[in-house]
């Protein structure tokens, strides 16, 4: 089967689509992976953050998957 071929617009369609879908306004590459191949959103935006930007949705910043873990280093 060959595989589909991502446009920029179809690529934001998707990442609005799963937004709605998950109820978030920030996604993940976990999420995002779900549903897009993560190489097609970079090859068209350059990043991710940059694709969810042109789907009118929040940047995920790399650190926001550690908010909540305290710290991990002791003295």
């Amino acid at each position: 089967m060959p595989r589909r071929k991502h446009t920029k617009q179809s690529i934001i369609q998707a990442l609005q689509n799963l937004s709605k879908q998950l109820n978030k306004t920030k996604l993940s590459n976990a999420d995002v992976a779900k549903v897009l191949s993560v190489s097609s959103v970079a090859y068209h935006f350059g990043s991710l953050g940059n694709a969810l930007e042109a789907a009118g949705l929040e940047r995920t910043c790399s650190h926001d998957h550690f908010k909540g873990r305290g710290n991990i280093f002791s003295n």
